[in-house]
């Protein structure tokens, strides 16, 4: 089993393939966001950085040998969780298999 897991939770984003239990595929991003110095910035650019991610890293599988999405939704930032749950849902809803 093929499995899609995404985490966008908190100031990092990361993705990854795990098959049988296996890391097959990891990448993790810091946003380099520091609570108090800018923190006006991060609930409107931070979701943002997230997405930018994600997408860049999701070019080039083959979305037929994935067999189900993981993604991370306790305790984060709310805006940042948002965009993990919508890159799931969307991918999901367009490959129906999953």
């Amino acid at each position: 089993m093929l499995i899609l897991a995404i985490d966008t939770t908190g100031f990092s984003a990361s993705i990854a393939l795990v098959k049988d239990g296996k890391k097959v595929f990891f990448n993790k991003i810091d946003s380099g966001f520091i609570p108090g110095k800018n923190w006006w910035d991060f609930p409107y650019l931070l979701p943002s950085c997230h997405q930018k991610f994600l997408i860049r890293n999701l070019k080039g599988i083959k979305w037929e040998d994935i067999d189900a999405i993981a993604v991370s939704t306790n305790s984060g930032i709310y805006n940042c969780i948002l965009v993990g749950l919508s890159v799931a849902e969307t991918l999901a809803y367009c490959y129906k298999n999953l």
